[in-house]
């Protein structure tokens, strides 16, 4: 259960934050470029983290 509860909570956050840091950045002045380049090292750290999960849940014991 506490799983279930972690993986949740791991995705609601990153679809939330993939919607609008974006959108501040390009409110706040950084136009396009700006939140795309957000979009892409928000997209490259979640592809990193999924690389290294396995690894860590075999420590874990899981």
């Amino acid at each position: 259960m506490r799983l279930l509860v972690m993986v949740f909570g791991s995705g609601l956050s990153m679809y939330l934050l993939t919607s609008v840091v974006p959108m501040y950045l390009a409110a706040n002045g950084s136009g396009g470029v700006g939140a795309g380049l957000s979009t892409a090292a928000m997209m490259f750290a979640a592809v990193g983290v999924e690389l290294v999960v396995p690894r860590m849940l075999a420590r874990r014991g899981y």
